[in-house]
């Protein structure tokens, strides 16, 4: 969309904000700016950049941080990219940024504090060219630890904001590099070890806490729709290395259009144990878990939405799994085209379980209607 003038001039919005906050001793001693891992990026390449607060005086001060990151977007940040067209790249929608912990730390007089962000949380690049980044704060500074005597009252408001640019340029067998060179630093790193929720288990079943490095590679993996990574999310979920299982099967599922990414969804979902729910007579209780193999490889078949993953679903009607097949048709409207979700609908209508052919009568009516 267009850049607006109030987010066109997001420095100046925050900057005059400070007026509200006259009186506040810190504005003069802090500044900040946004320190880069590259200043060119390659298209489809995540990366981290820092925003950086310093303290100019020669006192200790005290800034909170924490409590606002458990979306993956801290969103106590204003960030925007804006192309060179003045285009603001939309931000992806998330689920929130609820909670987490929060305290002070200290910054030593002439010291300063890195704030790291993941950029693909606030924009989603999809051509080269030339960005501007925009990026701002509201620090609540304290010339001590409040939570130390609870004393709040010395907290004050310092809002400050800095911007840089950076360029992304088109390159796919540079690309193809970055992918190979991460998926074999991953795999020496995890030499004899396989991630678990943030840690190694080693074959002694023992764990030791994942590196900040490979934590940044997971959160690129997470990032790279390039098709070069399929063989390795194949063979991290067969083989059961590298990566969590959940985790690659989740991600495979952002290639299910591919042959390969296909059948080991496929696999998984015709393998792993079954998604855990509540069935009765007539009603079914469904978890939803990024955890949960099964349930992943299904809706990652469905976003296939082609003739083989209709094949596919239809198969399941009246399987030992009801469950499966009941999440299947709460999902179909959201992730297949109406064309797909329709023939998903009537297979059902004469599934062996109540709530299921219930659920299936009831979104082909409200298909019908639309």
């Amino acid at each position: 969309m267009k850049a607006t003038i109030l987010q066109i001039g997001i420095l100046v919005l925050f900057q005059c904000a400070a007026a509200i906050c006259q009186g506040s001793r810190y504005d003069s001693m802090v500044s900040t700016h946004i320190e880069l891992r590259k200043d060119t990026l390659l298209l489809g390449e995540p990366t981290f950049f820092d925003y950086v607060i310093n303290n100019n005086s020669n006192e200790t001060i005290y800034v909170e941080e924490g409590g606002d990151y458990r979306s993956g977007r801290k969103i106590s940040f204003k960030v925007f990219v804006i192309s060179s067209e003045n285009d603001t790249l939309k931000m992806r929608e998330l689920w929130g940024g609820m909670g987490g912990f929060i305290r002070f730390h200290p910054i030593s007089p002439g010291g300063s504090r890195k704030f790291k962000l993941f950029l693909p949380m606030w924009a989603d690049i999809e051509k080269p060219g030339t960005y501007r980044l925009a990026v701002s704060k509201r620090f609540r500074i304290a010339p001590e630890n409040p939570f130390l005597k609870e004393d709040y009252s010395t907290i004050q408001v310092v809002p400050k904001a800095s911007d840089t640019t950076f360029t992304v340029v088109e390159d796919a067998e540079k690309l193809g590099k970055f992918i190979a060179d991460l998926v074999t630093d991953i795999k020496e790193e995890t030499q004899g070890r396989t991630v678990e929720s943030g840690a190694f288990r080693t074959s002694r079943n023992t764990y030791i806490s994942i590196s900040e490095k490979l934590s940044d590679y997971m959160r690129f993996i997470e990032e790279i729709k390039d098709e070069r990574l399929i063989p390795f999310l194949v063979e991290s979920f067969r083989e059961k290395k590298y990566i969590a299982r959940e985790k690659s099967n989740y991600l495979l599922a952002n290639f299910s259009k591919n042959d390969t990414a296909f059948e080991t969804l496929v696999y998984a979902a015709q393998t792993e144990e079954n998604t855990p729910c509540f069935v009765s007579d007539d009603s079914i209780g469904i978890t939803w878990s990024t955890s949960y193999i099964r349930q992943n490889a299904l809706q990652g078949i469905m976003r296939s939405d082609n003739d083989r993953a209709v094949h596919f679903l239809l198969s399941k009607k009246d399987d030992d799994y009801p469950c499966e097949r009941y999440m299947i048709v709460i999902r179909a409207k959201y992730i297949m085209s109406e064309s797909n979700a329709g023939k998903v609908y009537a297979a059902f209508l004469s599934d062996s379980n109540k709530a299921v052919r219930r659920k299936a009568q009831a979104e082909l009516d409200k298909l019908k209607k639309e």
